[in-house]
C-alpha cells in the first residue's frame, strides 16, 4: 500500500501528513532514519489497522511501500499534573494538522508535509529557525514537561544550534518541575547527547538546571590550570572520544576536582570513584558502564607514569585488554601532556605485562607441588616479577 492509496482507503475527509524529525531531517538535505505520520479527518473507529499503543491517542501499524511504519492520530493535549506523564490527550476529526504541531517541543519539530499535495505545513516559523540554528519553542505549552529542557540541549549536542533566549528563560522556570523528573529520563537524553556531534553543549545549555540530576558535573565549575575551570576542561575532552563509553571515561574522569578544597590545586582528584558511582547509579546507567567510568578516574593520572611503576604494582594495575582502553583515555584528555612516543611506550609495556600473564597460569605452581592457599596469588605474583625482570635484564 502506498500513502495515497491508505489516504484514500479513509474515506475522503481523511489527511495523512509526514511529520516531525523526518520533515526537518528532509529540509536540513539528510535521509531521515524513519518517518513518522500524523492522520486526521477521521474517527477512531475508521481505522481498522493494528493499534499498537493509546488509547485516546491511538498509533496505528500500517506497512507503506513495503515498510513498517507509525501513524498517529491527530491529537491535542492538557496539563492536569505535574511532571512528565501530567497530561491528558485527546483526539477527533476535528484537530487539524496545525493544533497536534502545535504540541510539540520546538519549532524545527514542528512540521508537516502533505502527503497528497506535498505542501510544507510550517505555521511557526520552523524552516526559518533551522537554517537560523535556533532551537525556540513551539508555544506556552513548552512549559508543561520539564523533560524538554532535556530534549532541547540534546537536540542542541545534536545540531549545534542555540537555546533561543526565551526558550531558556522558560526552562530556568521548569527547575523545581525537573526534580519531579525520574533521573532516569534525563540520563536517556545524556547518553544520547554524549554519542552527538557536539556533546558538551548538552551540558552547557543546561546552565542553571544541571545541579538537579547531575550535580557531580555542576561542582566542575572550579578553577583548573587546564581551560580555566575543570569544567570547561572536561567539556572540551569530549571531542576527542569517539563511542559513548569513551565519552563517559571522559566526562567523569575529573569528577574528583569539584571536592577539591584549594582549586586550582586538585591534589588526589582520582581517588573519588564514589563520585562516579553516585552519579551513575543515580541516573540508573549500566553497571559496566558506571565501574568503566571509575576505572578511568582511578588509572588516568597512574598511566602517564606507568614507565615508573615497580613491577608488583604494575601487575595489580595491568589485569586485562582494557588497559588500552583506559590508556587510551588517560592520553587524550592529556592533550599534549602526555607525549605520544611515551604513550606507545606504555602500550608496548602493557603488552609484555599481559604476555606474562598469559604465558605464567597458576598451574606452573602445582606442577611445582605448591598448593593453593591465601598465599598462592602472591606467589604467582613473584612469578611474574621475577620474568618481568629477566626480560628487563636481558634487553
Amino acid at each position: 500500500m502506498t500513502e495515497l492509496e491508505l489516504m484514500k482507503s479513509l474515506g475522503s475527509t481523511a489527511r495523512l501528513y509526514r511529520v516531525g524529525g523526518c520533515v526537518r531531517d528532509m529540509l536540513l538535505g539528510k535521509k531521515p532514519s524513519d518517518i513518522d505520520y500524523v492522520l486526521t479527518g477521521v474517527n477512531i473507529e475508521d481505522v481498522t489497522f493494528p493499534k499498537i499503543a493509546g488509547k485516546d491517542f491511538p498509533v496505528f501499524l500500517v506497512k507503506l511501500d513495503g515498510v513498517m511504519v507509525e501513524i498517529a492520530m491527530a491529537r491535542a493535549e492538557k496539563k492536569v499534573g505535574v511532571g512528565y506523564s501530567g497530561f491528558e490527550f485527546y483526539t477527533d476529526p476535528s484537530i487539524t494538522i496545525e493544533q497536534d504541531l502545535l504540541r510539540r517541543d520546538l519549532t524545527i519539530n514542528a512540521m508537516a508535509i502533505d502527503v497528497e499535495t506535498g505542501e510544507l505545513i510550517d505555521p511557526y516559523g520552523g524552516q526559518q529557525d533551522l537554517h537560523a540554528g535556533i532551537l525556540r519553542h513551539t508555544s506556552n505549552a513548552f512549559s508543561e514537561d520539564p523533560l524538554r529542557c532535556y530534549r532541547v540541549s540534546r537536540f542542541a549536542a545534536k545540531f549545534g544550534y542555540r537555546v533561543h533566549p526565551d526558550t531558556r528563560q522558560i526552562m530556568l522556570g521548569l527547575k523545581s518541575e525537573l526534580s519531579a523528573l525520574t533521573p532516569e529520563r534525563g540520563a536517556l537524553e545524556m547518553t544520547k547527547a554524549l554519542t552527538e556531534q557536539y556533546p558538551d553543549k548538552f551540558f552547557r545549555e543546561l546552565d542553571g538546571l544541571l545541579d538537579v540530576h547531575f550535580p557531580e558535573i555542576e561542582a566542575l565549575k572550579v578553577p583548573d590550570k587546564h581551560n580555566g575551570t575543570a569544567f570547561e576542561h572536561v567539556m572540551e575532552c569530549l571531542y576527542r572520544g569517539r563511542n559513548l563509553y569513551e565519552r563517559w571515561g571522559l566526562l567523569v574522569h575529573d569528577l574528583g576536582k569539584g571536592l577539591s578544597p584549594e582549586p586550582p590545586v586538585h591534589n588526589k582528584h582520582d581517588s573519588h570513584t564514589h563520585l562516579v558511582y553516585n552519579l551513575g547509579e543515580r541516573l540508573r546507567l549500566p553497571r559496566k558502564l558506571i565501574d568503566f567510568g571509575a576505572r578511568v578516574m582511578a588509572s588516568h593520572m597512574k598511566l602517564k607514569h606507568l614507565d615508573e611503576i615497580r613491577p608488583g604494582k604494575l601487575f595489580k594495575l595491568i589485569k586485562d585488554k582494557e588497559i588500552f582502553k583506559l590508556l587510551r583515555l588517560s592520553y587524550l584528555e592529556s592533550g599534549d601532556r602526555y607525549d605520544k612516543q611515551l604513550y606507545r611506550k606504555h602500550v608496548e609495556l602493557a603488552k609484555r605485562v599481559l604476555k606474562i600473564r598469559k604465558s605464567i597460569k597458576g598451574q606452573v605452581l602445582l606442577d611445582r607441588g605448591i598448593l593453593p592457599d591465601q598465599y598462592f596469588g602472591m606467589k604467582l605474583l613473584q612469578l611474574w616479577i621475577a620474568e618481568f625482570k629477566r626480560q628487563t635484564n636481558a634487553g
